[in-house]
């Protein structure tokens, strides 16, 4: 098991959604600057949407 963490300074709509098990989940859902750390297992595919702002998401 690996953890994300995700962090972004935007004024708007974020959210990090992960694709695994075959089935997408949505991991973060905020309005606002955000950061926040989210377990990941197996194999997993990252998408991020943030309105307008940079975003980091690192894993370990």
């Amino acid at each position: 098991m690996a953890r994300g963490k995700f962090s972004t300074g935007s004024k708007g709509s974020n959210g990090v959604w992960l694709l695994a098990d075959g089935y997408p989940h949505l991991m973060v859902n905020h309005i606002g600057e955000t950061t926040g750390e989210l377990p990941l297992a197996g194999p997993t595919y990252v998408a991020v949407e943030t309105f307008e702002a940079d975003w980091t998401f690192a894993t370990w």
